[in-house]
């Protein structure tokens, strides 16, 4: 996974330099040179479309999404905070899935047009380029939220068993049954 963090941030990074280059040139030569960069909108928005989603697969590997928990505010214990995180999370990875799927749809759709695939006008760019980076972004955010959300759930049932034995109250191994 660490491997996987690291490649994301250095495209993201990459990208966020050449974008960055990008603009700058199209300012250069447009006020200092009076020319144009022409037809840059193309490469630029497939460049853009990597950097969106793979910025959003950071943030929810890193969990920085913008959310609105209230309900976890009215949560007192810590554990019973962290369960409620980790199940959201596993709600947010569901939804995601579902995007995944229909983004993968979108993207496999393209090849149903063999040779015809859709292009852009001038570079030719095949519109299924940046199809894939939002499948691609999708599916990773889908990873993230997964493996998050499990983790904050095993956290919070190791914090629920320590609170327990805090308390004096013996932790129940799921073996143990009553009859």
């Amino acid at each position: 996974m660490a491997i996987l963090v690291w490649l994301e941030r250095s495209i993201v990074f990459v990208c966020s330099l050449f974008l960055a280059a990008a603009f700058c040139l199209v300012v250069l030569l447009r006020y200092g040179f009076d020319s144009d960069l022409f037809a840059y909108e193309e490469w630029v928005l497939t460049v853009a479309f990597l950097l969106y989603f793979l910025g959003s697969a950071l943030a929810s590997h890193h969990d920085v999404h913008i959310k609105a928990d209230i309900v976890q505010e009215y949560l007192k214990p810590e554990h019973a905070k962290t369960l409620f995180q980790g199940s959201m999370l596993l709600f947010e990875a569901a939804i995601a899935l579902v995007l995944t799927y229909y983004a993968g749809e979108m993207f496999f759709n393209e090849f149903a047009r063999w040779p015809d695939i859709p292009t852009t006008p001038v570079y030719k760019i095949p519109l299924a380029v940046p199809r894939c980076f939002i499948f691609l972004g999708f599916a990773l955010m889908t990873l993230h939220a997964f493996v998050n959300g499990i983790r904050q759930i095993r956290a919070g049932m190791r914090m629920s068993r320590i609170a327990k034995s805090a308390t004096g109250s013996p932790p129940v191994a799921s073996d143990d049954r009553k009859d």
